[in-house]
């Protein structure tokens, strides 16, 4: 009795496994995807959320993560993803961090998505727009002109 190898071809089991492994990438993605929305629907009950960073740029990578900035009257729930970085404002202190140049808070507000806005605070862009009158954003922060 003879056994012979059905296939001498490495690539065709090569190829299936990286095709395995991107399936079970994108299922992963769209989970977590659908764990996000989720997760921002509970929050826009009570909190105005903006979407900022690579993936309201649209820049994003497999491994980029949701950053949030969450603005309400007390702390937000956690959330069960680890792929959400939330970054809370009270909204006693939103104008503060304006003036202040939070980052977080610039950078959200400057090129952020609004993902709802129960507490409309929409209108803080205008006071981010004129706080960085004079500046430009630059790949390590903001820098004068």
């Amino acid at each position: 009795m003879s056994l012979k190898r059905q296939n001498n071809n490495l690539e065709e089991p090569i190829s299936h496994m990286k095709n395995y492994q991107q399936g079970r990438e994108k299922r992963s993605e769209e989970r977590e995807s659908e764990e996000v929305r989720e997760y921002t629907s509970i929050l826009c009950r009570g909190y105005s959320v903006i979407l900022f960073g690579s993936r309201a740029r649209n820049t994003n990578g497999p491994e980029s993560d949701y950053d949030l900035l969450v603005i309400g009257k007390r702390c937000p729930p956690t959330p069960s993803s680890s792929a959400v970085d939330i970054h809370f404002v009270d909204l006693s202190s939103l104008e503060r961090c304006v003036r202040d140049f939070d980052l977080v808070v610039i950078d959200a507000f400057y090129d952020g998505k609004l993902i709802c806005d129960p507490l409309k605070v929409g209108g803080v862009r205008k006071l981010v727009m004129k706080r960085v009158e004079g500046l430009i954003r630059t790949e390590n922060g903001w820098e004068t002109v």
